[in-house]
């Protein structure tokens, strides 16, 4: 005997369960039915192309709303309004932009919140707005294709200007260049024991001239010595002929004819040994000042006017 079903309690069950399953799936979906959003317009001035409605909205790359709706704006057709619903308490500031982006190598597009600064104020519609809107800026592909007839038209003078550069009568110059430049470059290699000798000789010149810039601040001190025994000498010459003529005043005749043919003479002495005195300072300074005299000796003197 077949047992009796109650059709009705499995109704009833298979509506209830089917509920349950319909509410949990949309629960799950949307994450929880009790969020809440908040609504602003994004106007884009360039094409929406991979963008779709239910597009998600991510501020520095976290999703925290979508895209509910995408349309030309009204009396702009030359721009696209989107109106975007974003988790409330998301800090959409004043300085916040808005950006379209790629999402990875599928091509789908999604909207990218940046900027907003802590500073800055939160971003709320101003009057005559329903909502508020989030600025824009162009998207990379957008500046991408702006710049790209300016980058083509340098790429095409730069093609022409190197054209007109590698011509025939400069290629033909670069290649004669080059085969000026090998021919130089074996000559200076066949003469490298010439040139190697000449440093050396150079070096050796330089060691020379060391040794005898060394030497010279004592042949100066000699020179300088020289001088001052000999100023010394003259001096004392010089006192002793003053007592020898202030002697002779006070002698008799027989000295004083002394004096007229003797001290002549020793005056004589006494002023050429004074005029060497001054020849070994004036060297001396010569020799301080510019020391190349000792090797090379003192160039002639230029010519004068006329000469």
């Amino acid at each position: 005997m077949e047992p009796k079903v109650n059709y009705a309690l499995v109704g009833l069950f298979v509506v209830l369960f089917g509920g349950a399953l319909i509410g949990g799936s949309l629960w799950l979906a949307t994450g929880s039915l009790r969020q809440s959003y908040d609504t602003y317009y994004i106007y884009v001035h360039e094409s929406v192309a991979g963008l779709n409605p239910d597009a998600s909205v991510k501020y520095r790359g976290v999703a925290v709303g979508r895209v509910s709706r995408i349309e030309l704006a009204p009396g702009n057709p030359q721009e696209v309004r989107l109106t975007v619903e974003i988790l409330h308490g998301t800090p959409v500031k004043d300085d916040t932009v808005a950006t379209l982006r790629q999402q990875g190598l599928t091509g789908i597009a999604y909207v990218e919140l940046s900027g907003g600064t802590a500073q800055a104020p939160l971003l709320k519609a101003r009057p005559g707005q329903p909502y508020p809107v989030i600025p824009s800026e162009p998207s990379f592909l957008a500046r991408l294709d702006a710049n790209v007839p300016e980058l083509m038209a340098n790429v095409t003078r730069l093609s022409r200007d190197l054209a007109e550069l590698l011509n025939g009568r400069n290629r033909a110059a670069v290649a004669a260049t080059l085969r000026h430049l090998e021919t130089v470059t074996g000559d200076l290699a066949r003469q490298t024991d010439t040139v190697n000798r000449a440093l050396a000789g150079a070096s050796a010149t330089l060691r020379n001239t060391a040794r005898a810039t060394a030497g010279l601040d004592r042949t100066l001190a000699r020179i300088g010595a020289s001088a001052a025994a000999l100023q010394r000498m003259a001096e004392r010459i010089a006192r002793t002929t003053d007592d020898l003529d202030r002697t002779l005043h006070a002698t008799g005749p027989g000295v004083t004819r002394f004096a007229a043919t003797t001290l002549p003479q020793v005056q004589g002495l006494v002023i050429d040994l004074r005029r060497l005195v001054d020849g070994l300072d004036r060297t001396s300074r010569e020799l301080r000042a510019n020391p190349s005299l000792l090797l090379f000796g003192r160039r002639p003197a230029k010519p004068g006017p006329g000469e």
